[in-house]
């Protein structure tokens, strides 16, 4: 799942890039990376679209480094990815498509 051995903790996870526009069918790529006392590197998690309550997993997003999101509605969304270490941990992070 890691890539590499680390001994430290992880402490969280980062989606980047943030805060980005798009326009509609242009599709965004987002990469989740472990934040280690020591390093960050990129890690694997699965990704969700956001939408109110609900969270869909995007199935061509399990447990990958790298997930690539489109939309065909304007409006502010919200991907989150969720990363199993000894506890469950996310970020999520805001995307604004427009028209």
């Amino acid at each position: 799942m890691y890539g590499e051995e680390i001994s430290d903790p992880l402490i969280y996870v980062e989606i980047t890039p943030r805060n980005k526009r798009v326009d509609i069918g242009e599709s965004l790529k987002l990469n989740v990376e472990g934040i280690y006392t020591s390093k960050t590197v990129p890690i694997s998690g699965d990704w969700f679209k956001v939408e109110g309550n609900q969270e869909n997993r995007i199935d061509d997003c399990r447990n990958t480094e790298t997930c690539e999101v489109e939309y065909e509605t304007p409006g502010l969304k919200l991907v989150k990815t969720s990363v199993l270490a000894d506890e469950e941990l996310t970020d999520f992070v805001r995307i604004r498509v427009e028209k």
